[in-house]
C-alpha cells in the first residue's frame, strides 16, 4: 500500500514506458535522505544486485518484479532496489516505506554498466 501522498503522484501504471518517467521523477520524494545512505560498497555486481531480489522478496503476493534505480552520488552511484506489482508501482510496507534498500556503490561491475547503457532504471522480472 502506498502512502496517500504517493498514490495520488502515481496512477495506476500500464507499461514499464509509463513507469519510467513517473519513477524517476518521484525518486527523491519516496528515498529522501541520500545522504543518510549508511551501506557503502566498493563494488555493486548484477549478480549481488538480482540476488537481493531473490533472497530479500517480500512475502506480499502483490509482488511481480523489480526494479533499480541508479543516480550519480558523490561516492559513486547511488542505487535503490525496489518491489514493484503488475501495474509496474512500487510496493510499500504498512508504514509506507518502500520495500527494498538503498546504498552507495563506488563502482559498478562491467555487467551491471553494460545493462544500465545509459539508462537509470532496470526492471528486473
Amino acid at each position: 500500500m502506498l502512502p496517500d501522498w504517493l498514490s495520488k503522484e502515481l496512477p495506476k501504471q500500464k507499461s514499464v514506458d509509463d513507469f519510467v518517467p513517473s519513477i524517476i521523477f518521484n525518486l527523491n520524494k519516496w528515498l529522501q535522505d541520500l545522504c543518510k545512505v549508511r551501506e557503502v560498497v566498493s563494488v555493486m555486481t548484477y549478480e549481488n544486485a538480482v540476488k537481493y531480489f531473490v533472497t530479500e522478496r517480500p512475502s506480499d503476493p502483490e509482488v511481480k518484479r523489480g526494479a533499480i534505480l541508479k543516480q550519480h552520488h558523490q561516492q559513486g552511484y547511488y542505487l535503490a532496489q525496489v518491489f514493484l506489482d503488475s501495474y509496474n508501482n512500487v510496493l510499500c510496507q504498512t508504514n509506507g516505506k518502500p520495500y527494498g534498500r538503498q546504498l552507495v556503490a563506488r563502482e559498478l561491475d562491467e555487467e551491471l554498466r553494460d545493462i544500465f547503457g545509459n539508462k537509470d532504471l532496470i526492471i528486473v522480472e
